[in-house]
C-alpha cells in the first residue's frame, strides 16, 4: 500500500512545500504553514470516481470552436443580491459567502433557495410565458452541515420558505453529498457550511486547511463538469478573513462578505471578487422578524433624522459612492477639553489614516486648526 505523503500547505497564498518552515517562501507571511496529507494514487482515483470523471477528460478545442454562447443567469428574485452577483447566479459557478457568525449568512441564503425554488416570481413577470415556465423549474439542494433537517426546517418555516422544488440534506460526507446531487441533479447547491464537509480519505479532522482544500475543490469541479451553481458558506477568523487557506478564495468564482453589526439591523453584502461581474457593487439589507428585507430606499439608511430645528453642531451629512448609487452618510464629531498636553484623535466607522490626511489638508490649505 502506498504510504501517504505529508507536505506543508500555506493557509495563505495555498503553495506546497515539502518540510516545515517559519516564513512561507512564495508570500512571505510568518507562521502560515501547516501539515497536509497528500491523498495517494487510490484515495484520488475515488475522488475521480465520486465525482463522476471515469476515463475522459477534456478535450484541447481550437478557440474558434469553442461556443461563446452566454448561458442565462439564475435570477434568485432578491434584487440586492442579484445586483452584487451581477445579474443572477452563473451556471456552472462557485460562490463564496463570508461573514461573522449571526450575521445572517444562513438566512440570506434559505431565502434565496426558497426565491430560487418558487420559481423567481419577481423577475419572471415581464417576460413570455415560456421563460417564466422555466423560471419555475429550479431544484435546489441545500446541504447543512451544522443543523439538522427539523432545525432547518423551522428556520424556513419562520422565513415563510416553503417548496418541494427546495430539498435539505443534513450531510457532512463529502462523497455522501456528491451523491445525492447525482441523484437529484438540482440547479443549484448551497452547502452550510463548507468548514464543516469532511472527505473520508483525508486523515485530518474537519475545518482543517486539508479538508477544506480536498472538499471544496471536488464540489468546485463538480460544479465545472455539471454546470450546476455552488454557493459556500465559510466562516471567518478573528481578523475578519475567511477561514481556511487561501486557495479557496481562488479556485472560486465569486466572493462575497456580510458586513455589519449582529446587534443593529442593518447589513451591508458586498462582492471582493467576481469573474463575472462588478465588484463595486453591494447589496442592503435590514434583519427583521421574518428574515432578512430588502433597503428600498437605500439613501435616507446611514443618518439619523433630526427636528425641524436643523442640522446638530458638530454633523454633517455627505454623499458617499458605492458602486452605481448614491448613499447620504451622516459624519459626527465631538470634541472635549483635556487635562493633559497633547491631544487624542479617536476614529470610529471611518480609516483613522484617511481622517488624518483629511485633516492635514484643511490644516495646510483652510487654515483650521484642528
Amino acid at each position: 500500500m502506498a504510504k501517504t505523503r505529508t507536505q506543508f500547505l500555506c493557509n495563505n497564498c495555498g503553495s506546497v512545500h515539502p518540510k516545515w518552515m517559519g516564513k512561507c517562501p512564495d508570500c512571505g507571511t510568518w507562521d502560515s504553514l501547516e501539515e497536509y496529507k497528500a491523498p495517494t494514487d487510490d484515495k484520488r482515483k475515488a475522488g475521480a470516481v465520486a465525482t463522476g470523471d471515469l476515463t475522459q477528460g477534456a478535450q484541447a478545442l481550437p478557440l474558434s470552436e469553442i461556443d461563446e454562447t452566454q448561458t442565462p443567469r439564475k435570477r434568485t428574485g432578491i434584487g440586492e443580491f442579484d445586483r452584487i452577483l451581477g445579474g443572477g447566479i452563473v451556471p456552472g459557478s462557485a460562490v463564496l459567502v463570508g461573514g461573522e457568525p449571526g450575521i445572517g449568512k444562513s438566512t440570506l441564503l434559505l431565502q434565496v433557495a426558497g426565491a430560487l425554488a418558487d420559481g423567481q416570481k419577481d423577475q419572471a413577470q415581464g417576460r413570455d410565458a415560456r421563460d417564466a415556465h422555466a423560471a419555475r423549474e429550479t431544484r435546489v439542494l441545500y446541504v447543512t452541515s451544522e443543523e439538522s433537517a427539523r432545525q432547518t426546517k423551522l428556520r424556513a418555516t419562520r422565513l415563510g420558505v416553503a417548496s418541494d422544488n427546495l430539498l435539505v440534506l443534513a450531510e457532512t460526507n463529502v462523497e455522501r453529498i456528491i451523491n445525492q446531487i447525482h441523484k437529484n441533479k438540482p440547479d443549484v447547491v448551497i452547502v452550510d457550511s463548507i468548514q464543516m464537509i469532511y472527505k473520508p480519505e483525508v486523515p485530518a479532522a474537519p475545518g482543517s486547511v486539508t479538508q477544506l482544500r480536498d472538499c471544496c475543490m471536488e464540489l468546485v469541479y463538480l460544479a465545472k463538469l455539471s454546470g450546476i451553481a455552488v454557493v459556500f458558506v465559510g466562516h471567518v477568523t478573528k481578523a475578519g478573513t475567511l477561514a481556511g487557506p487561501k486557495i479557496i478564495e481562488h479556485i472560486v468564482d465569486t466572493v462575497v462578505y456580510f458586513e455589519g453589526d449582529r446587534f443593529h439591523a442593518h447589513r451591508i453584502v458586498r462582492c471582493v471578487k467576481n469573474r463575472f461581474g462588478s465588484t463595486h457593487e453591494v447589496g442592503l439589507f435590514e434583519m427583521t422578524g421574518t428574515g432578512l428585507a430588502q433597503v428600498t430606499d437605500p439613501g435616507n439608511l446611514f443618518f439619523e433624522h433630526h427636528a425641524a430645528g436643523g442640522q446638530p453642531s458638530g454633523s454633517v451629512i455627505t454623499a458617499a459612492m458605492q458602486g452605481s448609487r448614491v448613499l447620504l452618510v451622516e459624519v459626527q464629531a465631538l470634541t472635549a477639553s483635556s487635562v493633559i498636553g497633547a491631544a487624542k484623535r479617536k476614529v470610529s466607522g471611518v480609516s483613522s489614516d484617511r481622517v488624518a490626511m483629511i485633516i492635514a489638508v484643511l490644516e495646510k490649505h483652510a487654515e483650521l486648526r484642528l
